[in-house]
């Protein structure tokens, strides 16, 4: 069977060719706590990821000095094509793999990828913060 591959590393100066099927994943703590989920097409020109990152980080993890920090990208529509290639032994009647596909799993309950922004209700409370997250991202409507 082909394995296929719904996540990988963001690299700015090298993005997919297919921006469409991809989200920006921003994660702190390890794992622990997912900042924020955006479609890659709406990032504007000027975005400034790695700033975001280290800005959201150390408000949230500032313990942790930045480290365990990530950004990457996920597919969900490769997840979910990966899923239906998949046998699921037992799987359950409620067994949403669209849902799946869409969702990021972390600490702090996690992510999902929506068709614009989801930022981390941490973050999501303070409009001057969601400001400075837009600004950073450069982000399109």
């Amino acid at each position: 069977m082909e394995e296929i591959s719904y996540t990988q590393i963001f690299d700015i100066s090298n993005p997919p060719s297919d921006p469409e099927s991809w989200w920006l994943i921003m994660e702190g703590d390890f794992g622990g706590q997912i900042y924020l989920t955006v479609p890659l097409k709406l990032l504007g020109s000027k975005a400034n990821p790695i700033q975001l990152l280290a800005e959201l980080d150390k408000i949230a993890w500032d313990c942790n000095e930045g480290d365990g920090t990530y950004l990457y990208l996920h597919s969900p529509s490769l997840c979910l094509k990966a899923m239906q290639t998949a046998t699921i032994e037992d799987e359950d009647e409620d067994f949403d793999p669209e849902a799946l596909a869409n969702w990021i799993s972390g600490g702090m309950g996690g992510g999902e990828c929506q068709s614009t922004i989801w930022i981390h209700p941490e973050f999501s409370k303070l409009p001057t913060r969601v400001a400075r997250i837009h600004e950073l991202l450069d982000l399109t409507p």
